[in-house]
C-alpha cells in the first residue's frame, strides 16, 4: 500500500499547464513589481531595462493567459462541487478544527476546487486588463484609466493566492508536490487524500503500483 504508483493525476498535458502558469505567473510578477516600484527596478535591469523589462511582460503575459486557458479547460471537469464537500467545509477539512472525520473526495478537495475558480477569476482579469494597458488606443479613456487600478487589484490577489497556494501544496501537506512534478505518489497519499478517485482509478485498471 505504500509502494510508488503512477496516476494519470498529473498527465503530460497538465504539467504543462500548470508549470507554464507557474513560471509565466513568476516573470510578470517580477516585471511587474519593478514597473511599480522603482526601488524593485533591479528586476527591469535583469530583464534589459525598463524596455526589455516590458517586453519579457507582455511575452509571458501571453504565455500565462493562453496556459490559464488549458488549465481552466483541464480541471473544469473536476471542480464542481458535491454534498461530500458540505462535510469538508463543515470542519474546514480539519486545518482549522481538528477532526479524524474522513471525506470521500474525488480528484480535489473544496479548497483546491475554490482556489481553481479564484485563479481563473482573477487570472482573467489580469488578462483582460493586461491586453486593454496593452492596446490603450483600441480603449475608451476610461477603459484604459479602470483597467490600471484592477490589474494592479488583481496581479496582488494572484500573488497572495499563488503564495498560499505553494506552501499549501508543499510544505503543508507532505507528498503531494509530487503529483505536479513526477506524477508518482504513494498509495496512502491517494488514499487519504483522493479516495473515490483513487477507487475508480483501480477499477479502471488506470493505476500502476510498483
Amino acid at each position: 500500500m505504500a509502494g510508488k504508483i503512477v496516476t494519470n493525476g498529473s498527465t503530460a498535458l497538465e504539467k504543462i499547464g500548470h508549470w507554464a502558469l507557474v513560471i509565466s505567473c513568476v516573470i510578470c510578477m517580477i516585471t511587474g513589481f519593478g514597473f511599480m516600484f522603482r526601488s524593485l527596478d533591479i528586476f527591469q535591469k535583469i530583464f534589459g531595462l525598463p524596455h526589455g523589462a516590458k517586453t519579457v511582460h507582455h511575452f509571458f503575459g501571453l504565455v500565462f493567459f493562453i496556459s490559464l486557458i488549458l488549465v481552466f479547460l483541464i480541471w473544469v471537469k473536476d471542480c464542481g462541487f458535491d454534498s461530500e464537500d458540505i462535510k469538508w467545509f463543515k470542519v474546514f477539512g480539519g486545518y482549522i478544527i481538528r477532526t479524524d472525520q474522513h471525506f470521500d473526495l474525488y480528484k480535489f478537495n473544496p479548497g483546491q476546487k475554490i482556489f481553481f475558480y479564484y485563479t481563473i477569476i482573477f487570472g482573467a482579469i489580469v488578462s483582460i486588463t493586461g491586453y486593454i494597458m496593452w492596446n490603450p488606443f483600441a480603449w475608451s479613456r476610461g477603459a484604459v484609466q479602470l483597467s490600471y487600478p484592477l490589474h494592479a487589484l488583481s496581479a496582488f490577489m494572484f500573488a497572495l493566492g499563488f503564495i498560499g497556494h505553494g506552501y499549501l501544496g508543499s510544505w503543508a501537506n507532505p507528498g503531494s508536490l509530487s503529483v505536479i512534478t513526477s506524477g508518482r505518489v504513494t498509495r496512502a497519499w491517494c488514499d487519504h487524500h483522493r479516495p473515490r478517485w483513487t477507487r475508480k482509478m483501480v477499477k479502471e485498471g488506470k493505476l500502476k503500483e510498483e
